[in-house]
């Protein structure tokens, strides 16, 4: 059997700059009021978070809020459909 690592985060930033990066989405789970977005934890992933968190990571001003955009509409619309 085969167990995927998986990195989960509600930080609609983070989120936002990890598919910006071009990482996937595998998932999307709601707790409570709570949104998490789940992507396959690579070391590519963890890098990209760790540059996050260490304010070096670049990303194009554009379409970084084109994502925060997205994905705000996309949790809105996920906490009102219940």
């Amino acid at each position: 059997m085969n167990i995927r690592e998986t990195y989960e985060t509600s930080d609609l930033y983070l989120i936002a700059a990890l598919l910006c990066r071009g990482h996937c989405k595998d998932d999307i789970q709601r707790e409570g009021q709570r949104v998490f977005y789940v992507f396959g934890s690579t070391e590519e992933l963890r890098e990209t978070v760790r540059d996050y968190f260490d304010g070096v990571l670049m990303v194009d001003a554009k379409e970084y809020a084109n994502y925060i955009q997205n994905v705000k509409t996309e949790i809105f619309d996920i906490l009102r459909a219940s």
